[in-house]
């Protein structure tokens, strides 16, 4: 084989194997994409999940048997919304306080839910990452209804997953 030949041959391989390589980081960037999507989505769902079952579960101030604080909704220093719900146990003998609110100083935040079966020493149970939009507002004067927007930003830069959603309060 002449110099020739094995620089041409070289030449190919170096080629080839570049091609190989932009192949492979192609598909690794796609699944990167694509789990950091399926998260958001999954962070979503399971917030969309939790405020529903414990919005559904509130009570009022009239609830029987057990009087309790109206959920209360106000916004933090970032604009961001914090809701208030005091849901019974499951003998309905006494109630607790659960608190969804965002934490950190600007977006993206991170959703959380005060809850005293999920938190960890006294920490907060995290429900989502990269949230963009925390906002609950009453749907009605009664406050029967709870209106929540919730959005959700993958870590790359995927589309963003948005639930928008009326809960109505069963035990008001």
């Amino acid at each position: 084989m002449t110099l020739v030949e094995l620089l041409i041959a070289l030449t190919v391989m170096a080629i080839i194997s570049s091609a190989a390589f932009s192949i492979v980081l192609a598909a690794t960037n796609n699944q990167r994409y694509g789990a950091a999507q399926q998260t958001a989505i999954g962070e979503t769902e399971l917030a969309w999940h939790r405020l529903l079952a414990n919005g559904r579960a509130a009570l009022s101030t009239t609830s029987f048997p057990i009087p309790a604080a109206a959920p209360v909704i106000s916004t933090d220093a970032n604009g961001q919304s914090r809701l208030t719900l005091n849901v019974p146990d499951v003998t309905n003998a006494t109630t607790r306080t659960i608190v969804y609110s965002c934490t950190g100083s600007s977006p993206p935040y991170t959703l959380v839910e005060s809850d005293p079966r999920y938190n960890v020493a006294g920490t907060p149970c995290i429900l989502a990452h990269n949230v963009t939009a925390f906002t609950a507002t009453l749907g009605n004067t009664n406050g029967q209804q709870i209106w929540i927007d919730l959005q959700v930003a993958p870590s790359n830069t995927g589309f963003p997953i948005r639930r928008h959603f009326c809960i109505d309060c069963r035990n008001f």
